[in-house]
């Protein structure tokens, strides 16, 4: 995910630069890099991001209440095509669709273990269910990862709030997130 965002970001600056300078070739390659890299990581975030930061880039950009209402059906449309593409062109589905297959039964509650999404989920589950046993002192600091049981040890929650409360409870979590919530 990393590499994707590090590349989502710079696509997005040259996004930028292309608008605002003359577009030069290596731009248009470079971009053309930062996609396929954000691809080959296979990060749903990435390319969730280059499409919103596009989406968003182009509305801003765009005159008068009857201009943004046209990029935004536009970009309604070429969401959907390219959902299109990835889900039913067999090479891009084998490379990227699959994995927005996996977040489609995320949200939909029909994920299975032992994909990435799925491990995930349980994960966080299984803390929630570790600290709802351990409410005020949880089972101790970086100790989710030795109760878990979806992974190697080492795995951790995939969500910080909930092993931050099945490591330290209620108490810890309270002192750890006391001055962030007072400033």
């Amino acid at each position: 995910n990393e590499t994707a965002m590090m590349a989502c970001i710079s696509f997005l600056i040259l996004v930028y630069w292309s608008e605002k300078y003359k577009v030069k070739k290596i731009y248009i390659f470079l971009e053309l890099f930062f996609i396929a890299t954000i691809v080959i990581t296979q990060s749903k975030k990435g390319m969730i991001g280059v499409v919103l930061a596009i989406i968003i880039f182009s509305i801003l950009k765009a005159n008068g209440a009857k201009g943004k209402l046209k990029k935004i059906l536009l970009a309604i449309i070429m969401i959907i095509v390219v959902l299109e593409v990835i889900i039913n062109v067999p090479e891009l589905y084998d490379l990227i669709g699959y994995r927005f297959n996996q977040l489609n039964d995320a949200i939909f509650g029909t994920i299975t273990a032992g994909t990435s999404t799925g491990n995930r989920i349980l994960l966080i589950k299984q803390a929630l269910n570790i600290w709802m046993n351990h409410i005020f002192t949880g089972v101790g600091l970086n100790n989710f990862s030795n109760y878990q049981s979806v992974g190697d040890i080492g795995y951790y929650a995939h969500n910080n709030y909930v092993e931050l409360l099945a490591d330290v409870g209620v108490f810890g979590f309270t002192i750890y997130y006391y001055l962030p919530i007072k400033l």
